[in-house]
């Protein structure tokens, strides 16, 4: 019984054909080495670089401030302080220039006349000479008087708050019926239309990017593209990084300032 059950099993493992091997085509090619940069993601922040906060030129009660979330362009009003002491000012002082136009103007005449007299006299030559001097310092008075007319004129421009750039007011700090100080922030606006990322890239990685170049950049599922506008010289001596400011094209994503990125290569 044994014996017939081992031929058996012999006989059917003869009887069962091979597989087949089929041949593989192999390609040789030479390695070679060469540079290749780390792929990596840095956390980055979007930022914008055209952000102020407007201040009073002047201390003065604000009379109107804009509503914040307003986009504004450049050269618009944002606040206005009170100007009815310096319009008052302007009508005195404009006042009094047109005093010294008619001094001056009299004077002239009047040391017309005295050249006119002085010929060959000279006693009356004196007077001359004194209408002469008259006439000169009548001149710097009403100089004088010009300039602090344009000077009042250059604050009462200023009693308004301008936008330096086109933007969005995004916080309004002092509201219209306060006190402002002179050189206290009124308001805050940022150029939307411009945003940037910065990014702290490890000293070792940043060599491998320069000014130009365009990296990948992520926020949660969506995509962009931000270039290099320059790489911060100088490293942290407390993390081994150097700072990178990367620009966002116009039409890239619509990303929020301050949100958080990643710049680098997509894995």
């Amino acid at each position: 019984m044994h014996g017939l059950s081992i031929a058996f099993i012999l006989t059917a493992g003869v009887t069962q054909p091979a597989p087949e091997s089929k041949a593989v085509p192999v390609r040789v090619s030479q390695a070679r080495t060469q540079p290749v940069a780390p792929r990596t993601y840095v956390p980055g922040t979007i930022v914008c670089p055209d952000d102020a906060r407007l201040a009073s030129e002047f201390s003065g009660k604000l009379v109107w401030v804009i509503e914040p979330g307003e986009h504004v362009k450049e050269g618009a009003a944002v606040a206005r302080l009170d100007a009815s002491r310096t319009k008052l000012t302007i009508e005195d002082q404009s006042a009094e220039v047109r005093r010294l136009e008619a001094m001056v103007e009299l004077r002239v005449k009047d040391s017309e006349r005295q050249k006119t007299l002085a010929e060959g006299n000279v006693g009356i030559a004196a007077d001359l000479d004194r209408a002469v001097a008259d006439v000169a310092m009548s001149r710097q008075e009403l100089a004088r008087a010009k300039a602090q007319l344009a000077r009042s004129r250059d604050e009462l421009r200023r009693t308004a708050l301008r936008a330096p750039f086109n933007g969005q007011v995004v916080q309004r700090l002092l509201q219209a019926g306060e006190y402002a100080r002179e050189g206290e922030p009124v308001v805050r606006i940022v150029n939307t239309g411009r945003i940037e990322i910065f990014a702290r890239v490890p000293v070792n990685a940043a060599g491998f990017v320069k000014d130009g170049d365009t990296v990948p950049v992520r926020r949660g599922d969506e995509r962009g593209e931000a270039r290099v506008i320059s790489i911060m010289q100088t490293g942290s001596f407390s993390n081994r990084s150097v700072t990178i400011r990367f620009a966002l094209p116009s039409q890239g994503p619509n990303w929020l300032l301050g949100s958080a990125v990643s710049v680098g290569d997509q894995t």
